[in-house]
This record gives C-alpha cells, structure tokens and sequence, in this order.
C-alpha cells in the first residue's frame, strides 16, 4: 500500500480548496425565483443538504441516505473538489439499508485529489447504519468513506459489512478506507470487513494520520490470500495486515482507542495481524489503548500481536520524508499504558508475541519500540518460540509491564520470543539497485510453463467474457475479447515480423518460450530449462548486470561460455505474487534485446505462468490483463 500511495499525504493535505457545492431547500427556491446567489451558492453540480452553507460555523447539513449518497457523488465525481476547507455534518442518524453504496473519495484525480474528501464531517454523536457494501473489483480505498485526507469525527458506525475480494485491492475499513487526516471520536460496532491487504475495522489504510478516542466494538475482520516465504521472509502484498481498529498504519499515532473481536486469516502464512492494527510501523506513539481480541491463523504467518502485529520507527526521522512526506519524531516509537487481552492460535507462526510481533527490518536497520508499563493477559497457541510481550524486538525495550500469558497452556515466561529470522520491509530497496535484482530473482524461484496456452483454454472463456464485460460492457464485447486473446499470441518475431507488420496498424506479440524450451526453473539465481520430453537444455548462473530504466527490466547475465541463446536474461520486475506471471527475454545479444520493434527479437516478450496454477490463480491472472489492458 505505502508504495502504490508513496507521496500522496503531503500533496492532499496542501490541496485544500474553498468551493462551495451545497444548497438548501430555501437557496434552491431563491435561486430558481431569479434572486441573485453567491458564487458558492451556484457552483455545479449542487448537493441539497437540509441546511447549513459549508463554513465552520454552519457546516452542511446532512439528514437522509439520500443526501448522504448525493454527497458521496459530489465527492467522487471531482465536482466539489473533495470540499476542501468545508464542513458537513449530520443532522440525524441515517439508515443506508437498501443503498448501493459507493465509498467516498476515489483515486480518479491523482493530480489535484479533487476526488477525495478533503472537508471535515462531523457525525455529531449520529449513527449512520447497515452500510453494505461489496466488489469483486481492484480496489483501493472502500467503506463508507473510502480515500479521505480531512477529518472524520464524532461518528458512530453500526452493522457495516465490507467485503473486498480481488487480491490486488488494499485499504478496506468498516468507516474509512484509506486515512490520510485526523479521525477523533469514531465508532464502529457490528462490523464485518474482508479484504487482502490492510483489512481493519475502522481503517483500513493509515498514512501519517492520527487516530484518537476511538473504538471498534463486535468486529470481525478476515484477511485473505495466501503468502509463500520459502525465498525469504520479505513484505507481501497479499494476505497482509488485518487488525479490528487499523488494518495497516504507517506513520501518525493512535491514542486512547479500544477495539474488540477476532481477526482471521484464510489462508496460509498472513503478515501482520493485531488487535487494534496489523501494521502500526513509522508511529511516534501508540498510547493509552486496549485490545480484546481472537486471533485465528490456522496456516501459520509472522507478526502477530495482541495490539499490533509489528510496530517501530527508525533511527532516520526523515528516512521516509521524501517518499511519504513525514518524519517520526520519537525514536524508538513508544508504545505506552496499553492492555491486550489476546487469544491468538498461530499454527507454526513466528514473530507472535502477546502485545507486539515485531519491528520490521527497513533501510539497513530494524526498526525500534519502547513498550512501557503495558498489561497482557490470555493465551498463545502453537507458535514457534512466542514471548509475552514481543515475538521479537531487536533495539528495544520492555519496562514496568504486567504480564500473565500462557504459551500451548504453560505459563509463558519469556518475554520477548526468540524468533531468529526478521521481517523485511520491500520498500527498502531502490528499484534498478543490486539488492531490488536479488530479491526479484529470489522472488521468482519456481517453475513455469508458458502463460497463453493456459489462459486460452476453453474452460476460462467465461472468465474472459465476465471481465471485459464488468469494464467495457455489452458493446463489442466478442470483439474486445478476441483483441486481447490475439494481442500477445503472434507467431512471427524478429526481422520477419517487422517486414509482416510494415504499413500494418494491427501488430501482435508472440509470448512463447523460444530456443525449444517447455519449461523454466527458477533456483536462487540458477535458471534452467527443459524441452517438452523433459530433456535438459540448459543450467547456468546469473548474475544481476545492469537495469534498463526506460523498461524497468533487470538485466542478468552468465558468466558460461556456452551459454549461447541463454546468456543474458531480461526480466520484468512482475512476480507470481503480485501479477500471476512473469514476463522476461534470453538471448545472446544484449543491445537487441532492449528493442522491442525492431532487431533479432522484435515482437517477441516470452511469458509465464507456474506449473500446475490454480483456477482461481489463473482466473486472477485474466482479470489483471483486463483491467491492465482495458482501464489503462
């Protein structure tokens, strides 16, 4: 989430724009009758509101489902420019049962975020209620806000369901989706939220917001997918960071919060699961809060909390300034006055411990908390080497805390666990340096037939039509389906194909694996391959050689003399856990193969899959390509 959103907090915060789009009942009329209006008054398209003019001192008024859904689409389509400098405010409790809902505040504007909210919303003690809302689309911010850098406060939230399945989604809450601004006073209960990443009750995401005076109450968060660490135990993007008030926090501070109900992971090896967050990393202070919480992880996972899964700052205040657009101010972060009541069964995780899994390993450091005078209390169960306090906590501290937890049903004495793996952080890795193109090829172990033989199989053309159709509609449908089945299925590569496509609009990769190759393997930097009898063709050992920033491939190269054909290697930074296939060159003319038009292998991008995928796995894989490929 931190990177897809890198460098979003500071710009929504300056975009702070004074633009009237409300009208009462009483405004309309003069309007209508020809009295002259004030240029907010007139601004289009407006919203009637039961009262009020947008200022602090007669913010909107909102009373029915109808004008909160009216105001959703003033947020959403840009129009009001996120109310910026505007305030809103309920006037009664709302009932959005039988409302499609549509989360507040998108992603459609990146340049001025006039498309999410920006305003300040006051619930003034209301209940907004029997929010429902679900997508099988990628998603990035859903609840009943969904992207929101302005103030949230004084609300209650009661029997929200949030449910979000695409596995690419991230920043799904029960109130707000993706929190860039101040929340204070904010209440959910009777909620059930499920997503991928950053799954919480209350928030999903949280990037350098703060968080005050908050519950979650009755709240049930399921984190899906499934995460494989057999090449190293490095950030996932799936299955990651589930907690019953903050799915996943970075930067900011959460004070004086309580939150209480189960958190589970479906799958197997989830990251970062906690009773008030999942992720709570880069926070100066979480202080003064408490947790009640089961949670369930059958199929192991890492950093696992009773408050938070994992937690610290770095020693660089600004290590993340330029990227993020804050800087800590507390090194090691403090986490202070805090209870967790926990019941966590983990089979086979690491990195559990009663009140903080651990730091994350993130610049060349792992990051640091100081847990002071904190009580624990409950029960720890199959986890690998657990402490009471901390699964794991390099340069940090434990003082003044009241501790009772048991460990499989024996008291656990220890603690701080003594987990010997850490936790790294993907985002410490410059993209194009040495360390990004070793962590890739570890990333790419595992073995790969050809990608289009797969998708184009009979029993995936309902998958086809089902996900052009939810993107472009019922128009041309056949036709858009045919385009992206035959866009990467060419037959002709090289000077043949750029003498076949000359004075031709329509051009057409071909995706195959060249050289008689049927089959790839990937072995911590040792690629391989065999033919279609399983017959050897090659094995040798890569070393990273340089990155073409214009395509953003790594470029590997062997240092065997006969590796021919299979010299250089150019890979895609694509990995099976974030696009379902993998997309690379081999050759031995390194000069050639940065052309893409033109040259030895012109039109021709080999693409992979891994041996024995899953229908759901490929089905992920399909709805990418139509969403890459259709959406832009």
């Amino acid at each position: 989430m931190r990177k897809f959103l890198s460098g979003l907090v500071a710009a929504c915060m300056a975009a702070s724009l004074l633009t009237g789009c409300g009208t009462t009942a009483a405004t309309s009329a003069a309007s209508s009758a020809g009295v002259a209006a004030t240029t907010a008054e007139v601004a289009a398209p407006t919203v009637q509101f039961a009262g009020g003019t947008g200022t602090e001192a007669d913010p909107y008024q909102i009373a029915t489902a109808a004008q909160f859904a009216a105001f959703a689409a003033s947020v959403n389509d840009g129009s009001c420019q996120g109310y910026g400098g505007q305030y809103l405010q309920l006037a009664a409790d709302v009932d959005l049962a039988g409302t499609a809902w549509v989360p507040i505040g998108n992603m459609s504007d990146m340049e001025t975020h006039s498309t999410m909210f920006l305003g300040t919303f006051d619930g003034a003690g209301h209940t907004v209620s029997n929010l429902t809302y679900q997508t099988e689309e990628p998603t990035v911010g859903a609840g009943l806000f969904g992207l929101s850098a302005g103030t949230i406060e004084n609300l209650n939230v009661e029997n929200v369901t949030v449910t979000v399945t695409d596995a690419t989604s991230q920043a799904i809450g029960g109130v707000v989706g993706y929190n860039m601004g101040l929340v204070d006073a904010v209440n959910v209960s009777n909620a059930a939220i499920t997503g991928n990443n950053c799954t919480g009750g209350l928030l999903g995401g949280n990037s350098a917001g703060t968080v005050t005076n908050c519950t979650a109450t009755d709240v049930t968060v399921t984190v899906l997918g499934d995460n494989d660490f057999s090449a190293g135990l490095v950030q996932a993007d799936v299955a990651e960071c589930g907690g019953l008030l903050i799915g996943g926090g970075f930067g900011g501070k959460v004070e004086n919060c309580t939150a209480s109900g189960t958190v589970k992971a479906t799958g197997k090896e989830p990251v970062g699961l906690g009773g008030i967050g999942g992720c709570l990393e880069m926070m100066d202070a979480i202080t003064n809060c408490t947790a009640d919480v089961t949670i369930e992880a059958p199929n192991g996972g890492h950093a696992i909390g009773g408050l938070c899964g994992y937690a610290g700052t770095h020693t660089d205040p600004d290590v993340v300034k330029a990227t993020e657009g804050f800087s800590t101010t507390s090194y090691p972060g403090v986490i202070e006055n805090c209870t967790a009541q926990v019941t966590i069964n983990a089979n086979g995780a690491t990195h559990v411990g009663g009140l903080v899994g651990t730091g994350l390993y993130y610049y060349g450091e792992e990051t640091a908390f100081a847990i002071r005078n904190c009580t624990v209390n409950g029960s720890i169960n199959g986890a690998a080497t657990p402490g009471s306090v901390a699964g794991r906590a390099v340069n940090s501290s434990v003082a003044g805390c009241t501790v009772s937890v048991t460990a499989d049903g024996a008291a656990l004495a220890e603690e701080i666990g003594t987990t010997a793996c850490r936790y790294e952080s993907a985002d410490q890795y410059e993209e194009g340096s040495e360390p990004a193109a070793t962590s890739l090829m570890k990333a790419l172990n595992g073995s790969y037939e050809e990608l289009w033989p797969v998708l184009l199989q009979s029993k995936y053309d309902d998958l086809w039509l089902a996900d052009c159709k939810a993107i472009v509609g019922e128009d041309a449908l056949e036709d858009t389906v045919t385009m992206l089945k035959t866009a990467c299925t060419g037959t002709v590569i090289g000077q043949q194909a750029v003498d076949a496509y000359a004075g031709q609009e329509a051009r057409y990769f071909d995706c195959d694996f060249m050289q008689d190759v049927a089959q790839f393997t990937f072995a911590d930097g040792v690629i391989s391959g065999v033919d279609a009898n399983g017959k050897p063709l090659f094995s040798h050992s890569y070393q990273f050689l340089q990155y073409d920033q214009e395509s953003g491939f790594y470029i590997y190269q062997s240092q065997d003399a006969d590796a021919g054909e299979f010299t250089y290697f150019a890979m895609a930074a694509d990995t099976p856990a974030s696009t379902q296939h993998i997309e690379f060159r081999y050759g031995s003319n390194l000069a050639a193969l940065g052309q893409y038009d033109s040259g030895d292998y012109a039109y021709w991008m080999a693409a992979g899959i891994p041996v024995n995928s899953s229908d759901e796995f490929v089905a992920q894989c399909i709805q990418l390509f139509c969403t890459e490929n259709l959406q832009g």
